[in-house]
């Protein structure tokens, strides 16, 4: 005699992981301000040559900055595509976004 299956049988249960839906803390901020001062900065002193007027030197750290910017967009998009509230804690997105970006991703280059 065959076997009939249904749909039902192979579809998993939803995993709700603990604190989904919660704000973010200020540990997580942290971690954001700092990231964004360490861009900042690493762009203010990408700038070459250093011998340039101040104005100068303002114009080109912006576009620096910029760049950087418009480099980030596509992952933030794709993170944002893929983020569900529901069943992420933003608080752990965050951490890992800034492990992986910037602490391992430095020392393996």
């Amino acid at each position: 005699m065959a076997r009939s299956y249904t749909c039902s049988a192979f579809i998993t249960q939803d995993v709700l992981i603990e604190g989904a839906g919660s704000r973010i803390i200020f540990d997580s901020f942290q971690k954001l301000t700092f990231a964004g001062v360490g861009v900042a900065l690493l762009s203010y002193c990408a700038v070459s040559p250093r011998s340039l007027p101040f104005p100068e030197y303002n114009r080109l750290f912006l576009q620096n900055l910029s760049i950087v910017w418009l480099a980030a967009i596509a992952p933030v998009v794709s993170l944002l595509a893929v983020y569900d509230g529901k069943y992420n804690n933003i608080n752990t997105v965050v951490s890992t976004c800034y492990v992986i970006f910037g602490i391992r991703l430095p020392l393996c280059s």
